[in-house]
């Protein structure tokens, strides 16, 4: 099962600026990618390498930040 949106656990300054929401339809989208690559696959959602979740990302249009 994958959860995304307001569900999030975080502390309580990052809180304020994940209830806004671009952020809750960003990890949504996130969320869709995962599930989708992992059906296609047939492996589950925490086996898609994280750069494959990037690269749909960043191909259908979403900011996909980079390394700090």
């Amino acid at each position: 099962m994958i959860v995304a949106g307001r569900c999030v656990s975080s502390d309580r300054l990052a809180n304020s600026g994940l209830r806004v929401q671009a952020s809750c339809m960003g990890m949504g989208q996130a969320a869709g990618v995962a599930a989708t690559l992992a059906a296609k696959s047939g492996t589950t959602p925490l086996e898609v390498p994280l750069p494959e979740i990037h690269a749909l990302l960043r191909e259908h249009g979403q900011i996909v930040p980079g390394k700090a």
